[in-house]
């Protein structure tokens, strides 16, 4: 797992940008060497996906930028053209698919779940 943000790599984001590549390369590479063998490799990219430390993080914003949490909250929400933040089910739904048999034949692929989120071709 990694983020959908490498395909739209952030310059504030430098470290986490670079490093997240980097898995995706790892898992093309591992996908390649073992798919002979059965084994599948996959990334899954989550976009603005609502979990227990969100709120955290929203808070955090809102006070190091002088806004409202309604306005940090907005403002990501905007971004979404599913006009809201994922819920981990969704997300989770996607990763037991490519843990079961049905995706037998899905292999080096970089799967967003983001709603829309990533505006950047393949």
């Amino acid at each position: 797992m990694t983020s959908a943000q490498v395909k739209m790599p952030q310059d504030r984001l430098l470290l986490s940008s670079s490093i997240r590549n980097a898995v995706i390369g790892l898992t093309k590479c591992l996908s390649n060497e073992l798919a002979a063998q059965g084994i599948t490799v996959n990334s899954v990219l989550p976009g603005k996906v609502s979990t227990e430390r969100t709120p955290a993080v929203l808070q955090a914003t809102a006070q190091r930028e002088g806004i409202s949490l309604e306005e940090v909250e907005q403002r990501i929400v905007r971004e979404v053209p599913s006009g809201r933040f994922g819920r981990s089910e969704e997300f989770a739904d996607v990763v037991v698919f490519l843990a079961s048999e049905r995706a037998s034949w899905v292999t080096g692929a970089s799967i967003r779940v983001d709603g829309g989120f990533c505006k950047a071709l393949d």
